[in-house]
């Protein structure tokens, strides 16, 4: 047995319960230590790509959408109103995104004040996302008192470009078909009729209708001269138009917009002035939009016409013939 200490324990006891503390120091600091650097790799590595203003407001829009990044939906939901069920929407719309790249904070315009202190505005971001081929615009209604309380009333993604290839295209039942062939059918007899006041009138409903995404700005124009129809009322009344043939129906969700459906119903003809045959393609475009209305039925949005270039196939055949000879 070794020799005792001052304490009554053998010198080897005392190195042993010496090194055993040491031990558990080490152990502790090592703790502490990867709990730092997996905060701070995880701080590196999460989307916390805006830089915070120092605004409530602002950072907690922010911070709510890098939440919803994270694709922790139950902490974005703690911080909504939900009246009509548009974050269920929302969520789909994030996750067909994919990874978040980058965000900048754009626009803050106030709308109204309401009831408890609270204020309402609309905040914009400029962002990109791995899924989209093109930038989107962030937009949230949110409603705060600039201190301690924030809640969003809605929020949504919009694609600043916006073209079918960027779209994401989905299978429509026989029933959708067939409604929207009927509201095409419907199109086409007002075209007949050269019924301008049915397209102003259209357009006139459809900028009224809630516009929380700007969804509307590309036709702002459009909707008031009717320039599109104009046209094509101009290419009929030249020369003696031939019997519509329909050519196909599609449908496409945009990315970043899955309360938004829109359809192209496709028609060509061709017209004969001067002894001059040209052919066209007539597309109807037919949308409904869920953001505004869950139970949206499919109406007319616009149309556009373009001159067909019939490929001049019969010269051909006839050189090949004279060569044969």
């Amino acid at each position: 047995m070794g020799k005792l200490n001052s304490r009554g324990y053998s010198k080897n006891a005392a190195t042993q319960k010496w090194w055993k503390k040491e031990y558990l120091k080490t152990g502790i600091v090592a703790l502490i230590t990867l709990a730092i650097c997996v905060w701070i790799g995880y701080r590196l590595l999460s989307p916390r790509m805006t830089e915070r203003y120092n605004d409530f407001t602002i950072d907690s829009a922010v911070d709510w959408l890098e939440n919803a990044d994270r694709e922790k939906f139950d902490r974005c939901r703690e911080n909504i109103v939900d009246a009509d069920g548009w974050f269920n929407l929302f969520m789909r719309d994030r996750k067909s995104l994919g990874k978040a790249q980058s965000r900048s904070f754009s626009v803050r315009q106030d709308l109204a004040a309401v009831d408890n202190g609270m204020k309402r505005c609309e905040l914009k971001f400029g962002s990109s996302f791995s899924k989209s081929r093109t930038d989107i615009q962030e937009k949230l209604i949110v409603e705060s008192d600039g201190r301690s309380r924030f809640k969003v009333i809605n929020a949504g993604y919009l694609l600043y470009s916006f073209v079918p290839d960027r779209a994401a295209k989905r299978v429509l039942t026989a029933d959708e078909k067939q409604q929207i062939r009927t509201v095409a059918d419907n199109v086409l007899k007002k075209i007949d009729a050269r019924d301008t006041a049915f397209f102003r009138q259209a357009y006139t409903e459809w900028a009224e209708n809630p516009d929380y995404f700007h969804w509307k700005d590309s036709i702002t124009t459009e909707a008031k001269t009717c320039k599109n129809i104009m046209n094509l009322y101009e290419i009929l009344a030249k020369g003696k138009a031939s019997p519509r043939k329909f050519s196909g129906i599609n449908a496409y969700v945009p990315v970043g917009r899955s309360g938004f459906e829109c359809s192209n119903a496709y028609y060509s003809f061709s017209v004969n002035s001067a002894g001059e045959t040209k052919s066209f393609t007539l597309l109807i475009i037919i949308d409904r939009d869920l953001y505004a209305d869950k139970a949206a039925e499919w109406k007319f949005f616009n149309l556009w016409l373009w001159e067909r270039k019939e490929k001049k196939t019969e010269k051909k055949t006839e050189k090949k013939t004279e060569k044969k000879k």
